[in-house]
């Protein structure tokens, strides 16, 4: 099992190479240390998690420009699996959840987007399951306390 650390070198090497590997780095993404996405502990870890993002992200686009739009969207769909294991890890640290959900909110946005792209009327039910999910979800972390501070501004 790779330490994070030499995953996250690897995974540098490759995805800031002069030519894209789409091979290489499918292959990186999916042996990612299982310990990447649990409470995040260092720098390090931080940073490997923005990289595997990225190439997830890049895989995803990818595959779209390809016209392989099923499996464009299953790269944006395990990307936001994996953010939402991060934001729902017991013990995460508050700053992390409040990246994870916010970057969720991006994310689900953007593949509300893809698939309004689709012509086909099975991408519209997809769009509409993607909404009750992730409001599922998001009320399943309402019992946190995630805010930046007050709401109500006390006024003396």
């Amino acid at each position: 099992m790779k330490t994070i650390t030499h995953w996250l070198e690897e995974l540098k090497s490759v995805a800031l190479s002069a030519s894209w590997d789409e091979a290489a780095n499918a292959r990186l993404l999916n042996e990612a240390p299982s310990s990447l996405f649990g409470r995040v502990v260092n720098p390090t870890q931080s940073e490997a998690v923005a990289y595997w993002l990225d190439v997830c992200c890049r895989l995803s686009a990818y595959h779209q420009h390809a016209g392989n739009v099923d499996l464009a969207f299953r790269y944006q769909q395990f990307s936001y699996s994996k953010i939402q294991a991060l934001a729902s890890e017991p013990n995460q640290d508050t700053a992390i959840q409040r990246w994870c959900i916010k970057k969720l909110e991006r994310m689900v946005v953007s593949m509300l987007e893809f698939c309004q792209q689709q012509p086909h009327p099975a991408w519209q039910n997809e769009s509409k399951h993607l909404i009750e999910s992730h409001v599922h979800f998001m009320q399943m972390l309402s019992h946190q306390n995630l805010s930046l501070g007050p709401v109500i501004k006390k006024i003396h």
